[in-house]
């Protein structure tokens, strides 16, 4: 393994994502000609917007600052990953996306940063599903590799995939971004996307509603 991830690899818990799964952007990943649907963390992410006409106008106001005082600014510290751990917020976002009958999932991020810090402990169970690990911007615009390197770069198109568009095992993503390191070094620049990524380990809520 490269010393760029040696000692590099623990993982952190962060918090969550609010992804809608049933608008026309979140289906250019689900529904994407890769041959694979994409479950990762990129697509149609804290999707409520000023116009969001089904919630309240001071609700969107609201919600929108949170999002993007609270997540969004902050993330732009490399230290930091664009993920929310204030469960209140999360279950009135949710309940926001209910009222504006958006279809929406929620990802739970450990990631390589160290903030935000969320003291909750995630594994397989009734209410938590592990689904995979992706390799994306830790900025607010959560730009994948996997989704968008390994349909279009020839050397990376053999890496095996899961039903959810990403690798199973924290070793598989590892040795993924070892190659795309060594492609970048022979390659023009403006082959690959350059930025503050991060590993993420995703697990996907599937309880109830609220969020806990």
């Amino acid at each position: 393994m490269s010393d760029r991830y040696i000692g590099k690899q623990d993982l952190y818990s962060n918090g969550f994502v609010i992804k809608r799964t049933d608008s026309k952007w979140a289906k250019n990943f689900i529904e994407s000609n890769h041959g694979y649907s994409y479950k990762g963390i990129e697509g149609d992410t804290w999707p409520i917007s000023m116009d969001s006409e089904e919630i309240e106008l001071q609700e969107r106001k609201y919600l929108n600052d949170y999002v993007y005082h609270h997540i969004e600014e902050i993330a732009f510290d490399e230290n930091f990953v664009a993920v929310c751990n204030d469960f209140n917020f999360l279950n009135r976002y949710l309940k926001a996306c209910e009222k504006a009958a958006f279809k929406v999932c929620v990802l739970f991020c450990e990631t390589e940063k160290k903030q935000p810090k969320c003291e909750k402990k995630i594994k397989s169970n009734d209410k938590y599903k592990f689904i995979g690990y992706d390799y994306a911007y830790a900025d607010p615009d959560y730009y994948s590799c996997i989704f968008h390197d390994i349909p279009r770069v020839k050397e990376l198109s053999q890496q095996k995939l899961n039903e959810n568009g990403l690798f199973d095992t924290l070793e598989e993503v590892c040795q993924f971004i070892e190659i795309r390191e060594r492609l970048k070094q022979i390659n023009p620049i403006s082959k690959f996307e350059i930025g503050n990524f991060t590993i993420y380990k995703l697990w996907k809520y599937i309880g109830n509603f609220q969020l806990e």
